[in-house]
């Protein structure tokens, strides 16, 4: 049903779908900053839904999170906020892409610097998130006598294939670079 729909209208469509997308992008930003804001900010258990849920950071447990001081506590989200930087940026970028999309220009120079910025801030962020976990556990046991966390450094499937989409993106912009000289070159032609 959609891609008889996209066949049928044409651009409409693909308008309508990057700005699902852009909003799409909010939604993820909005639950971004409230997860983070959660998972530092909660002391106790927060009750959603008639749920009780317990919000705590990658690679720590809600009781070791409890049992961190406050300046324990900024030292995570400073590293935290790092990694959320990054990804925050992708984003952008990523709203920018589809901006340029929706105008029609999918290979102006804009879009392919918007693709590349975007690409590699994404690895940039699954670099700096898999980094955090141990960098802030070396941070927290530097401030204490007694090591309190444990060093854990953990790099998934998902990560992996995020790497791959990275690299697939390069190679997209590569092609967008051509796909850009051909039409300035088919331009002088008309």
């Amino acid at each position: 049903m959609i891609n008889s729909y996209i066949l049928r209208s044409g651009q409409p469509a693909v308008r309508h779908l990057c700005s699902g997308l852009q909003a799409a992008l909010v939604a993820f930003v909005v639950l971004q900053i409230l997860y983070f804001c959660l998972c530092w900010g909660g002391v106790d258990s927060q009750y959603v839904f008639y749920m009780r849920m317990f919000f705590y950071p990658d690679g720590l447990t809600f009781d070791e999170l409890l049992r961190l001081s406050f300046a324990q506590r900024l030292v995570g989200i400073g590293l935290g906020v790092l990694a959320l930087g990054v990804l925050f940026y992708a984003v952008i970028q990523f709203n920018s892409i589809l901006a340029s999309v929706k105008d029609g220009m999918i290979f102006s120079l804009r879009t392919i610097a918007a693709m590349q910025a975007f690409s590699g801030a994404l690895l940039l962020y699954t670099v700096l998130s898999n980094l955090e976990k141990p960098l802030r556990a070396l941070a927290i046991n530097a401030m204490v006598k007694t090591p309190i966390l444990q060093v854990l450094f953990s790099f998934s499937s998902n990560e992996l294939l995020l790497v791959l989409v990275c690299a697939l993106f390069y190679v997209l912009t590569a092609i967008m670079h051509e796909g850009h000289r051909l039409e300035e070159e088919n331009k002088g032609f008309v």
